[in-house]
């Protein structure tokens, strides 16, 4: 076993010791992560884009039923007022993504110009 001191500008020292472990990927413990990214469709959308799919997976906070994707960093849930979402730099709550309807907007912006590999 090694034996390693750490020494802190006020004078303490806490001693550590480490011992050689074999470390283990779990995932059937809650929160582990789980790699998905051989799964899902590849929307490939155009420059403000969106995409609609349905769902039938929901909750109270995002329903079952329409799921907006838009190529600018949003998603609409439910029966969003529209289907847009435009490239804007606007304060949240807004209008203007999906007419104000019920949206996750991580990442609003406009994130790619050219394609959206989403």
């Amino acid at each position: 076993m090694n034996r390693i001191v750490f020494s802190a500008a006020f004078g303490l020292s806490l001693p550590l010791h480490l011992a050689a472990q074999t470390v283990q990927i779990v995932t059937d413990l809650p929160g582990s992560f789980i790699d998905i990214t051989g799964t899902g469709e590849q929307l490939m959308l155009a420059d403000d884009a969106v995409a609609v799919r349905t769902t039938t997976i929901g909750n109270i906070v995002y329903p079952t039923g329409a799921v907006v994707i838009g190529n600018n960093g949003g998603v609409g849930f439910g029966n969003v007022p529209n289907e847009n979402l435009p490239p804007l730099n606007e304060p949240i709550p807004s209008s203007s993504a999906f007419g104000g309807g019920q949206a996750m907007l991580a990442f609003w912006d406009d994130i790619d110009d050219k394609c959206g590999d989403v």
